[in-house]
C-alpha cells in the first residue's frame, strides 16, 4: 500500500474511507450475533426511507430520479439492488462464521480477480509500481496460507 501511496503523491481519503468502513462492518457483523438476513433486512428497513427520499424527492439528475424514468430502468436498478445484496448476505454468513483473519483473505479475490481481467482481458499494462503491490500482496497472502496449513497440522 505505501508503494501505491508512494506514486500516487497524496492520500486517497475515499479509498481509505472505504477501507476501514467495510473493515469496521465486518467486525460489527461479526460480533452482533444476528442471521446474515435478519441483520441484513434491519439495516435495508434503516436505509430505506434515506434512500426513498433521495430517489423520489432530491434526485435531480433525469436518471437518477425514479419518478421520471423508463419502467425498463427502473427495473434494471431493482435488479442492480438484488445483485448486489446477494454478496452481502454472503459476506455477512462468512462474517459471523469465520475467523476476521480469514475473512480478511478471501477479500483479496476481488482485486486479484480484477487485476487478472485487467491483463488477460483487456490489455492493461501493469507499471511496476502496481506489480511490486501485487508482488508484496500475494506474498503476505502465501504467508498466510503456509501459516494456516503449519497450524493445521500441528492439531
Amino acid at each position: 500500500v505505501l508503494v501505491q501511496l508512494w506514486t500516487f503523491g497524496s492520500l486517497p481519503i475515499i479509498a481509505l474511507g472505504l477501507a476501514f468502513s467495510f473493515a469496521f462492518y465486518g467486525l460489527v457483523r461479526k460480533k452482533i450475533a444476528v442471521e446474515a438476513q435478519t441483520g441484513m433486512l434491519v439495516e435495508t428497513l434503516w436505509l430505506l426511507p434515506v434512500a426513498a427520499i433521495y430517489l423520489f424527492g432530491i434526485a435531480d439528475s433525469p436518471t437518477s430520479h425514479m419518478g421520471q424514468n423508463a419502467l425498463s430502468l427502473n427495473l434494471l436498478l431493482m435488479a442492480a439492488g438484488v445483485v448486489t445484496t446477494i454478496p452481502l448476505l454472503c459476506f455477512t454468513g462468512a462474517a459471523t462464521r469465520l475467523r476476521l483473519s480469514t475473512l480478511g483473505f478471501f477479500q483479496y479475490i476481488g482485486p486479484t480477480l480484477m487485476f487478472l481481467l485487467a491483463v488477460t482481458f483487456y490489455g492493461e499494462v501493469p507499471g511496476a509500481d502496481k506489480m511490486v503491490t501485487f508482488a508484496f500482496i500475494w506474498v503476505a497472502l502465501a504467508i498466510f496460507v503456509m501459516d494456516a496449513i503449519y497450524t493445521q497440522r500441528k492439531k
